[in-house]
């Protein structure tokens, strides 16, 4: 599957595959484009989210620094699968095609499941 560049085809992607996109930070400060430069982040009320909508069992991380950001200022909420996946981004050098490879394996077993 080539991956879409239009947003509009992304965003209908993302609702066809019941999937729901949050940034663990709700804002912070970060010079450059360097997740390692993120200061004085507040979370998203991602708990407050995960309450209204009890269906959501799992949450996927785009790479490890979103991971490592959900638990420094959230809590593990009982039921709920973590996955932490490689980071979409350029700045990490993980061929994209390997990327590819382990992000459609988790949302193939997230649709079978």
């Amino acid at each position: 599957m080539d991956c879409p560049t239009d947003y509009q085809i992304k965003k209908q992607l993302i609702i066809n595959m019941n999937l729901a996109l949050w940034d663990v930070c709700h804002t912070c400060i970060r010079p450059g484009s360097a997740d390692s430069n993120i200061r004085e982040e507040e979370p998203n009320h991602i708990e407050d989210l995960l309450t209204a909508h009890p269906t959501i069992h799992s949450i996927i991380f785009n790479g490890k620094t979103a991971e490592k950001l959900f638990h420094r200022h959230l809590r593990i909420m009982d039921g709920i699968n973590l996955i932490t996946l490689p980071s979409t981004s350029p700045a990490y050098t993980l061929p994209f095609e390997k990327k590819m490879e382990t992000w459609q394996m988790v949302l193939q077993n997230l649709k079978n499941s």
